[in-house]
């Protein structure tokens, strides 16, 4: 099965490859041909993405090997907002009901902290997308194993999402519900599975993303109806 890349800076699709290989979510490597006319050599062998306002400093892209002649570069993923695998064709399992989700992995540090207190931190977080007959806010879902549980007790409630499943909940430090997860995600968005996700807006979170806000696409996440 034919597998693709894309990687989203700025909330533009800056590149598409069919032949990649991905090293722990930390680094691509991927054809110079697969980017769009985004970047901009600073040398012979390194170069920044440019991606909407967005420009990435030097040693985003590198050529492999340090050779200006090669053809493949290698890309640093956590400069850029987050990055997509699927495999081809991907139906959007959503399309009847004019609902679109997707995950991306994203491997930009994310800090979250609650009235002074860090509850998470991690490189390895999940960014959920949703766009529906209403807006919705980006969700930055975090392993379980990078969020300080100590601050997390279990709540008694629950809800249900017709396009990700049954929801769980905690308290941080008594204040009920300011956080969520799905012990079974549905299949569409199974990396969801082992993250939590904090209801930021709520008063007394602070988020730092590194390099800046991770931006909606400003086109369609790729799927075929």
């Amino acid at each position: 099965m034919t597998k693709r890349l894309r990687l989203l800076l700025g909330g533009n699709w800056i590149a598409e490859a069919t032949e990649y290989i991905v090293e722990g979510r930390q680094t691509a490597r991927l054809p110079l041909s697969a980017f769009k006319p985004v970047l901009d050599f600073t040398n012979t062998t390194m170069a920044d993405i440019h991606g909407g306002n967005e420009k990435l400093s030097p040693r985003a892209v590198k050529m492999v090997n340090d050779d200006p002649n090669a053809q493949d570069v290698e890309v640093d993923l956590s400069l850029v907002d987050a990055w997509q695998e699927v495999e081809l064709p991907y139906k959007n399992p959503f399309a009847e009901q004019n609902h679109q989700v997707v995950v991306l992995p994203t491997a930009r540090r994310i800090t979250v902290s609650y009235q002074g207190k860090q509850v998470a931190s991690t490189s390895s977080a999940f960014a959920c997308f949703e766009i529906g007959s209403k807006p919705y806010p980006l969700r930055l879902y975090i392993p379980n194993k990078d969020v300080n549980m100590e601050h997390l007790s279990a709540t008694d409630t629950t809800s249900h999402c017709p396009f990700k499943g049954n929801a769980e909940y905690y308290a941080i430090d008594d204040k009920k519900d300011l956080a969520w997860y799905y012990k079974s995600p549905l299949q569409a968005v199974r990396d969801l599975k082992n993250t939590i996700c904090f209801y930021v807006e709520k008063p007394g979170f602070n988020v730092h993303v590194e390099c800046g806000d991770i931006p909606y696409p400003s086109e369609g996440f790729g799927y075929t109806n």
